[in-house]
């Protein structure tokens, strides 16, 4: 009975129920990505095969790349160049470059 608690305990939990969905959106783009080397990769062996003097295949490469890496953008949003805690870290680097002149 006690695991069952805090089994609902835990579903229960704001933190605990945002680790999941991010997990399962971690998951989903795992999945893309893999979706988007296999099926690039075979296109791209269809292409060669057959027209290899006209490559229509990095059309394929572009139009899916940038979906993915859009919703890679979305899930990894803290960890890219302008993400949430970019600011502040600028906002420290400013404020002790002044205090050190």
């Amino acid at each position: 009975m006690q695991n069952d608690s805090a089994a609902t305990e835990a579903t229960e939990d704001p933190a605990y129920r945002h680790a999941q969905r991010y997990v399962r959106r971690l998951r989903k783009f795992y999945a893309h990505a893999a979706s988007y080397v296999l099926a690039c990769g075979l296109l791209t062996v269809l292409n060669y095969l057959a027209s290899p003097g006209h490559w229509w295949v990095q059309w394929i490469w572009f139009g899916w790349g940038i979906g993915l890496a859009y919703e890679a953008s979305c899930l990894f949003e803290s960890r890219f160049l302008f993400g949430a805690d970019w600011e502040q870290r600028k906002i420290r680097e400013v404020m002790e470059s002044r205090r050190d002149r």
